[in-house]
């Protein structure tokens, strides 16, 4: 049942999604986008993610960090937690879990505006080679059911430092 919702939460998103990229045809392309996307926050970013992500990713959110963007990330990793923990405008959170495989979401909001989701990890080595799709979108209806998604898994985590 839970992988048929994940299926249908994707297709959905594909329906409904203004950029989708093949993995790992568009790797470069998708990783170049996302990158952009975050480049031109203004308030916040939120990701959810079981795993690192691309150090230029990785970079890209520091430096909008700098620029008092808001960086809120939900993972089960807690060394991928521990990176990001020590800026003053972060909100890190662990899922409540013994599982890091548990998660198996990777998700970025930027702005409230646009969301991108993917079946595989915000990570070069990961997107160039699996077979995957990241889809992005503006779409209020997607956005709304991305924040639904947040809100739910932020339930289900404990700050960072407890």
């Amino acid at each position: 049942m839970k992988k048929f919702i994940t299926l249908w939460t994707l297709l959905l998103s594909i329906a409904y999604s203004s950029d989708t990229f093949l993995l790992p045809d568009e790797s470069g392309d998708a990783l170049y986008d996302l990158k952009q996307k975050i480049k031109n926050a203004q308030s916040t970013i939120t990701l959810l993610t079981p795993s690192a992500i691309d150090k230029s990713l990785r970079k890209a959110i520091t430096k909008q960090l700098s620029n008092h963007v808001t960086f809120k990330l939900i993972t089960s990793s807690k060394e991928f937690a521990s990176s990001f923990a020590i800026y003053k405008n972060s909100d890190v959170r662990v899922l409540r879990t013994n599982d890091s495989e548990k998660l198996q979401m990777h998700l970025i909001l930027i702005d409230s505006k646009t969301g991108c989701l993917s079946t595989v990890a915000f990570e070069n080595r990961v997107t160039r080679t699996k077979i995957g799709v990241i889809t992005c979108s503006s779409n209020s209806e997607n956005i709304v059911f991305y924040q639904n998604l947040i809100e739910r898994l932020n339930q289900r985590s404990d700050p960072y430092f407890k």
